[in-house]
């Protein structure tokens, strides 16, 4: 699920900062997301609010001009090809049902952009 991109000028002056601050928008990346996809049935923000707590800053960084998807990251084949060329941001209370060794898959090569996983008790991004 791509996360759409509202105006940059519609976003708090203080929220964009605190985005531009992880991933600057001087260079557009791509920013995969391991977290619930359970809410995109429903298919609105609310839901995926409600579902993923850092959503905002998901919003934050599509409104900056990164590229954002959601996904599940549950088997082999999707992990491997939804981290392939992005920075890679897991909700940490995922991380425990992710597969055996599944950094390996996420991050294979050398120069891969540090995954990141968001602490869901401190609302912060750790580095692995």
């Amino acid at each position: 699920m791509a996360v759409p991109a509202m105006p940059r000028e519609a976003a708090p002056p203080e929220a964009v900062a605190a985005v531009e601050s992880l991933l600057p928008s001087s260079k557009p990346r791509r920013v995969a997301i391991i977290a619930a996809t359970a809410w995109s049935l429903e298919a609105n923000l609310q839901a995926a609010a409600r579902a993923i707590p850092f959503f905002g800053m998901l919003m934050g960084f599509a409104a900056i001009g990164h590229a954002v998807c959601i996904f599940d990251g549950s088997t082999p084949e999707t992990l491997a090809a939804g981290c392939e060329h992005a920075d890679l941001v897991v909700d940490g209370a995922l991380e425990d049902t992710l597969q055996p060794g599944w950094q390996a898959l996420a991050a294979p090569l050398p120069g891969t952009p540090p995954i990141r996983v968001y602490d869901q008790t401190t609302r912060q991004l750790r580095k692995l």
